[in-house]
């Protein structure tokens, strides 16, 4: 598998942890880094998922279910 992707998807804190989950189940790597931004300065949680370029979709999907 060549990695020649990075996506980086900001996520709010209370939905990281089944993003995260999901995405590792279906076999992605994923590092997650706490985020503070946005108004009000709301917490929030930045997922870098390193993929093949044939695999963005499907990641994409995961994180728009989770």
């Amino acid at each position: 598998m060549d990695i020649d992707r990075l996506v980086f998807a900001i996520v709010q804190h209370e939905d990281a942890e089944a993003a995260t989950s999901a995405l590792n189940q279906a076999g992605f790597a994923v590092t997650r880094i706490s985020s503070v931004g946005g108004f009000l300065g709301a917490h929030n949680v930045t997922l870098l998922i390193g993929l093949p370029s044939s695999d963005v979709e499907r990641a994409l999907g995961l994180l728009r279910a989770h």
